[in-house]
């Protein structure tokens, strides 16, 4: 269907389809979004109306029977899997929210799903999109570095837990915390950079302070939710992956991290040199850094650093071009870089390390960030 309009279905009208997956659709030309999914029809109606959207459901099946070739699942964690091999099943290509799974056997039946209805799934690890991480993958892939050893990263935010007390912090509905949320990122570029080795062995410690988590809504991702739902999950994890002998992902994560303002950052050390990038993910607008670094010390043992400018390393960027990406792979233009064996990988690591989690380890109730 390479010239024909790429007709999109949005399955979940909250505030991540609201605020970037629609938005990103509306700029692609040869693509129109017809439909709208949502069991709460307030949502579906104020969707419908903001962006001009005609059709939309209260049925899942309806909504899939709606004439659309691609839907894009936006809707709670618990539902993904369901959702998509329902999509797939009918022929209709995903880009599904992450995670793209809670358990290991979960994401198998999608990845079977997709193979058997030769169907197109793009997990929505966004971030793969930014500029600041294509310009860390370009070095890697050149060899400036020499081979990778390491990558240690975190994701903190100083008050930022989406929605305390809604399905966002309810295990039975999100399938864990901060480690499910921010960690499918931050895991996903970490394990990017080693290609298809698999882990060895890996270990969590977690730490849930229901009181103060409470306090730390993030005020950019507020809908005005009630807090219906006890909050069972943890707030700030901090773990280790082991890739071979002398190969490591170390990670630190947090929605109430000690620390000024919110950041992002990865370091990736190589057997000849090493790269360091300051940033942050999300949509968050408390920056801890002033600007966007990313540095490198090469196999010369040059230390320098490459320009990044914001206007163009922005997640309303990654979004469009995550959009663009999913449209162009439907369309027989691009080469499926992001598979739904990504997603495997993705989830079996979080899977193993919830299944290894130490809650409340010693010392993490005094947690210092690494920064």
């Amino acid at each position: 269907m390479s010239n024909q309009t790429v007709r999109i279905g949005i399955a979940g009208c909250g505030w991540i389809a609201e605020k970037a997956h629609i938005p990103a659709f509306r700029c692609l030309e040869g693509v129109k979004i017809c439909s709208l999914f949502d069991l709460d029809g307030y949502k579906a109606e104020s969707i419908s109306t903001k962006y001009h959207i005609r059709r939309i459901y209260d049925h899942y099946d309806e909504f899939l029977n709606s004439g659309i070739d691609a839907v894009v699942i936006a809707t709670p964690n618990d539902t993904h899997v369901e959702y998509s091999i329902r999509a797939l099943e009918r022929g209709i290509h995903v880009l599904c929210e992450k995670p793209a799974a809670i358990t290991t056997a979960e994401i198998q039946s999608v990845v079977k799903a997709a193979e058997n209805n030769h169907g197109i799934y793009v997990p929505g690890f966004v971030n793969r999109f930014r500029y600041d991480i294509g310009k860390m993958r370009e070095m890697v892939s050149q060899n400036e570095i020499g081979d990778i050893i390491s990558v240690k990263a975190g994701w903190l935010r100083k008050s930022g837990m989406p929605r305390p007390g809604t399905w966002f912090t309810n295990k039975l509905h999100s399938g864990g915390g901060v480690l499910i949320d921010l960690g499918s990122h931050v895991i996903d570029i970490c394990s990017m950079f080693f290609g298809n080795a698999s882990p060895t062995g890996v270990s969590l410690s977690t730490r849930t302070e229901c009181k103060k988590v409470l306090k730390a809504g993030a005020e950019w991702f507020s809908t005005g939710a009630k807090n219906l739902m006890p909050i069972d999950v943890e707030d700030t994890a901090i773990g280790t992956i082991k890739l071979s002998t002398d190969k490591s992902i170390e990670f630190e994560l947090s929605w109430s991290a000690p620390v000024k303002a919110d950041c992002t950052y990865f370091t990736i050390t190589g057997t000849h040199g090493e790269i360091k990038l300051k940033t942050l993910f999300g949509f968050s607008n408390d920056r801890l850094w002033d600007k966007d670094s990313l540095r490198i010390r090469d196999r010369n043992s040059e230390d320098f650093e490459i320009p990044v400018n914001r206007e163009i390393n922005s997640t309303s960027l990654a979004f469009y071009d995550m959009a663009r990406f999913f449209v162009n792979v439907i369309r027989g233009k691009a080469q499926h870089a992001v598979t739904e064996r990504d997603a495997l990988k993705n989830v079996d690591i979080i899977e193993a390390l919830y299944k290894s989690e130490d809650k409340m380890a010693p010392g993490l109730e005094k947690y210092v960030p690494r920064l």
